[in-house]
C-alpha cells in the first residue's frame, strides 16, 4: 500500500514522533501509551476525537504499518491500551515518510548544512548548489572542505586550468575539480571567464602525401601504424575520448606533437582540415567493444564524416565470428554500456551486431599493424 489512508491530525503527529525516533538513531521505534508519550490518546476534554485517533492506530496495525503491543488484562475503567507499546514497523519506515512527505534525516547532510554556513555570504548563490551535494574529500573535514570552496574567488584572481585551480584550493589534488566543473560555476557564475580551458594533447603522424585520417584509440596500435610509415594516411592517437571532446575543433583548444618530419605547408594543410575549413577522408579503429562504438559516436558529433577503419575491424570481427574474443566480465569491462546506434552503417550493421551475436569483444591491440590488409596506405585489394 502506498496510498496514505485518512487520518485525523493528532494520528500525523504521532507518526511524526515515532519517526523522530528514527531519526535521532533510536534502536526502538516505539512510544509508550501513557499521558506524556502519546497525549494525543489522553485528551480527556475531547474524548471523542481520542476515540478517532485510537481507531486510526488499530487501522495502520491492520495495515502492517505498527505494532500494537497492549495487555492481556486491564483494570476495571482503564483503556485498552493503558501502559501498552505503540511500534512502527521497520519495514513501513519509508511508506510513512511518503504519507508524512518526511524524508529519511541525513546526518551528513546536517554536517555539510553547518560546514557551509559561515561561507555563504561568498558563495555567489547563497550556496544552494553545494547544499544540493554533500561532498567528501579523504582526511579532510567538512568544515576544511567547505572553506576550500569559499577560497577559490581569492585563488581565481588570475586566470587558470581547472587542474591549476583544484591542485591550489584543495591540497595539491589537481583532479578534484575534474568533474565538479558545473557545481564550481554554480556557486561562483561569475569566474567563468577566468577559467581557462585546458588544451588537449594530441600524438599525430602526417605523411606529406596524406589523403586520409585515421583516429587510432590505443597507443600500441598507434605505435605499430606509425612504424609502418604509410605513404598517405595521417594518423591521430586519441587515448580514448580526448580526441572526442567537443571543443577539440576550436582554435587553440588541441596541441598537436608531431611523431615525424612535417612541413609548414603540411602542417597547415592539416590546421585547416582539423579547424573544419577543409575536408578530408577521416576513420576510426578502437576496440571492437561497446566503448570503442561510444567514441565513434562521439567522434561524428565533432568530425561528422567518420567512419570505422574497414581495415583494421574486419580481421577483429572475424575473430568473433571464429569464437574468439572474451566476454564483458572476462575482460574487464562489466561497466559498458550499448551505445545504441553510432550513424556509421559498417558500425551499425556489421560490428554492433557482430558482438550482440557472439556477447564477446576483441581489443585493438589483438591485430598486429603489419599483419592487416592494408600497406603504407593502399588496400591490399
Amino acid at each position: 500500500m502506498s496510498e496514505a489512508p485518512l487520518l485525523a491530525e493528532e494520528t500525523h503527529a504521532l507518526l511524526h514522533r515515532l519517526l523522530d525516533k528514527v531519526d535521532a538513531g533510536n534502536m526502538r521505534w516505539q512510544l509508550k501509551c501513557s499521558a506524556r508519550e502519546t497525549p494525543e490518546l489522553y485528551d480527556f476534554a475531547d474524548q471523542s476525537q481520542v476515540e478517532v485517533v485510537w481507531d486510526d492506530l488499530k487501522q495502520l496495525a491492520k495495515l502492517g504499518v505498527l505494532d500494537l503491543k497492549l495487555k492481556a488484562r486491564q483494570r476495571p475503567g482503564n483503556n485498552d491500551y493503558d501502559d501498552g507499546l505503540i511500534q512502527l514497523k521497520y519495514e513501513a519506515e519509508e511508506m510513512v515518510r511518503i504519507w508524512l512527505q518526511r524524508p529519511a534525516f541525513d546526518p551528513r547532510q546536517h554536517l555539510w548544512d553547518s560546514a557551509l554556513a559561515p561561507h555563504l555570504d561568498i558563495f555567489e548563490d547563497g550556496g544552494e548548489a553545494l547544499r544540493r551535494e554533500v561532498l567528501r574529500f579523504p582526511g579532510r573535514t567538512y568544515e576544511q572542505l567547505a572553506a576550500a570552496f569559499a577560497s577559490i574567488p581569492k585563488a581565481l584572481e588570475h586566470p587558470m586550468t581547472l587542474r591549476q585551480l583544484s591542485a591550489r584550493c584543495f591540497w595539491g589534488a589537481s583532479k578534484f575539480l575534474d568533474r565538479r566543473e558545473p557545481l564550481l560555476l554554480a556557486t561562483f557564475p561569475s569566474l567563468a571567464s577566468k577559467i581557462i580551458a585546458r588544451p588537449l594533447l594530441l600524438s599525430v603522424y602526417l605523411p606529406e602525401a596524406m589523403e586520409e585520417i585515421l583516429f587510432v584509440e590505443n597507443q600500441d596500435s598507434y605505435l605499430g601504424l606509425v612504424a609502418q610509415a604509410p605513404e598517405r594516411l595521417g594518423l591521430i592517437y586519441l587515448a580514448g575520448f580526448r580526441g572526442a571532446a567537443l571543443r577539440v575543433r576550436e582554435a587553440g583548444q588541441a596541441i598537436f606533437s608531431y611523431v615525424n618530419a612535417v612541413s609548414p605547408e603540411l602542417r597547415e594543410r592539416f590546421g585547416q582540415f582539423w579547424l573544419g575549413h577543409q575536408q578530408m577522408p577521416c576513420y576510426f579503429w578502437g576496440d571492437l567493444d561497446f566503448a570503442g562504438m561510444a567514441i565513434l559516436a562521439a567522434l561524428k558529433k565533432v568530425f561528422p564524416g567518420v567512419e570505422a577503419w574497414q581495415p583494421g575491424y574486419k580481421p577483429m570481427v572475424d575473430i568473433l565470428q571464429r569464437g574468439g574474443g572474451h566476454s564483458a566480465v572476462g575482460g574487464d569491462k562489466e561497466k559498458q554500456y550499448h551505445p545504441g546506434t553510432t550513424q556509421c552503417p559498417y558500425a551499425d550493421y556489421v560490428l554492433i551486431p557482430a558482438m550482440e551475436e557472439q556477447l564477446a569483444f576483441v581489443d585493438q591491440e589483438t591485430i598486429s599493424a603489419d599483419k592487416l590488409r592494408w600497406h603504407k596506405g593502399e588496400d591490399d585489394d
